[in-house]
């Protein structure tokens, strides 16, 4: 299932048909067992529904995913398990289907990894809606890094990382869609949801305070490990992609071919420098208790890095006929039958290699779509009787 046509069936077919949806999360997600639930029933609690797309996750991300379909949750699960961060492309086609099948005025991408914070539902969709007047609102992330000093014990990563990043950077930040900006058949979203471009001219984004996404993408070293990897290697596979970018990628891929053990330093380390050339300071921050729920299925959360790893090049191999088989075949062997963690970062880098030859080989151009820049403006906070004025001034309308 990759069209548009294919979502729009899906969704018409789906128990969210039966009443409009304006507000709708979009996701495309893979092998995120440990943090799946909780992004689910913490992002339900601002948006009338959730579409997921899983990427063919070889941990239990699917299985929790099903098991939350048949709740009585306003969730949809698709499959789509081509190989390769096709992520900006998957999500385009998914945002106008829920606009089409289910009449969403807003579609907010999200990864799995993003939690939306803000006063409470109603102040969310006010702040939204303010910001969407002409322009496409921007929410920043508010970064949550893991220390040492992190009880281990507890498995919600919510509640167990407490730090957060004292500066993030202004120039990025996460688009969320109105859907009349999709009547432009020609708008697409940049990889990472940063963005969103058109062919008929740029368009404005708008950055405002009140809402941020609370963002953990290091969660524990399984879980770095397998995103090193798989992540690194998945950018490489992706013909859109454009040098430079997902740098951190790179940086996390190159400490764990070289050692390995990531230690729960390392782990901090990478946090403060994630999509930051710039390391952070840490504040003390802890979510409130509201973003953790109960969580009915903490046995399926535990990551498993050679799980992930391994069904990733299965399907790797799969879906790219013209690879170099007959080696990574046998790589993939060794990683397998590997007894010592120095047998297997040796495997895991030849497979690395391996990738790159072949991304060479096969011509994938760099897509030139990535690398516009985009137009931002910031608006001045949100007063519900005069918000109309001091908008149009801040945007010179």
């Amino acid at each position: 299932m990759n069209s548009i046509p294919d979502y729009c069936k899906a969704l018409a077919d789906s128990k969210l048909a039966s009443e409009k949806r304006r507000f709708v999360g979009v996701s495309v997600v893979k092998n995120e067992s440990d943090v799946i639930e909780y992004f689910v029933r913490c992002n339900l609690r601002y948006l009338d529904a959730m579409v997921v797309i899983d990427n063919g996750s070889v941990d239990e991300t699917r299985r929790i995913l099903a098991a939350l379909s048949r709740e009585p949750l306003p969730l949809v699960v698709l499959d789509d398990d081509r190989v390769g961060h096709f992520q900006g492309r998957r999500l385009t086609g998914l945002a106008r289907a829920c606009a089409q099948a289910l009449g969403a005025g807003y579609v907010v991408p999200l990864d799995a990894d993003e939690f939306i914070c803000a006063p409470g539902r109603d102040a969310y969709r006010d702040l939204v809606e303010y910001a969407s007047h002409d322009t496409v609102p921007m929410v920043f992330w508010r970064t949550f890094v893991p220390t040492p000093d992190d009880d281990a014990a507890d498995p919600n990563p919510l509640r167990r990382i407490t730090h957060r990043r004292v500066h993030e950077r202004e120039d990025i930040g996460k688009v969320v869609i109105p859907a009349s900006v999709l009547e432009d058949e020609s708008v697409v979203l940049l990889e990472g949801s940063h963005g969103l471009v058109s062919d008929r001219g740029d368009l404005l984004h708008a950055t405002f305070d009140g809402v941020r996404l609370a963002h953990f993408p290091i969660r524990s070293a399984a879980q770095f490990v397998s995103k090193a990897l798989i992540g690194q290697l998945s950018i490489h596979l992706n013909p859109d992609r454009v040098s430079g970018s997902a740098f951190h990628w790179k940086a996390m891929f190159e400490h764990v071919v070289d050692s390995w053990d990531v230690s729960p330093e390392a782990l901090r380390e990478f946090g403060c420098i994630y999509s930051d050339h710039h390391a952070s300071g840490l504040v003390f921050d802890p979510l409130d208790a509201s973003f953790a729920p109960a969580c009915r299925y903490p046995q399926l959360a535990e990551p498993d890095v050679h799980a992930r790893v391994a069904g990733f090049l299965r399907a790797m191999l799969s879906q790219h006929p013209v690879y170099p088989v007959a080696r990574t075949r046998g790589l993939l062997e060794r990683l397998q039958t590997a007894t010592t963690r120095t047998e297997g970062k040796a495997v895991v880098k030849d497979v690395f290699d391996d990738v790159v030859r072949y991304c060479q080989s096969v011509d994938h151009s760099e897509g030139n779509r990535d690398r516009r820049r985009i137009r931002r403006v910031h608006l001045p906070p949100f007063e519900p009787c005069t918000e109309t004025a001091a908008r149009r001034e801040a945007v010179g309308g």
